[in-house]
């Protein structure tokens, strides 16, 4: 349950917020161009107002599809987010490296193959695209203790 609980506010804060924010900006967008231009052409304010909400719902459509796939393969925004992006081509069998969902931890739990010459290059951060020092380096700079 405490899984679903955690969906639904990563849902809502990266996607139904921003969708909600679209629709504002768009609103308002709309409002200006009828006030300023369209006050006569009824038409052509009723299709800007059903463009502007086939933009919003395809835009949080799509915020939702992201965040339904992280919580559906963790382990892909894990390898993102602490190893390498793009997740290079010949990683396979990437999966979690811990029998219970880790759906929200923040931390790389996650296994995969991969050429040798791959793997030397995530150990030696010389992948292109590779995170993991900037990830050292915001946790360091969040530590309390002295870096010297």
């Amino acid at each position: 349950m405490i899984y679903l609980f955690g969906l639904v506010i990563q849902w809502v804060g990266r996607a139904l917020v921003p969708a909600l924010l679209v629709l504002v900006a768009g609103a308002v967008v709309v409002g200006l161009v009828w006030w300023l231009f369209l006050r006569r052409n009824r038409r052509a304010v009723v299709t800007a107002w059903l463009a502007l909400i086939l933009v919003t719902v395809t835009f949080g459509g799509w915020r939702s599809w992201e965040v339904w796939r992280d919580f559906n393969h963790p382990e892909r925004r894990m390898f993102r987010d602490y190893i390498a992006r793009p997740i290079p081509n010949e990683v396979t069998n990437l999966a979690m490296a811990v029998a219970s969902p880790e759906m929200f931890h923040d931390g790389a739990l996650i296994r995969f193959q991969a050429p040798a010459e791959l793997v030397r290059k995530i150990v030696d951060h010389s992948l292109p695209g590779s995170t993991a020092l900037a990830v050292v380096a915001g946790i360091k700079s969040q530590s309390p203790h002295d870096s010297a």
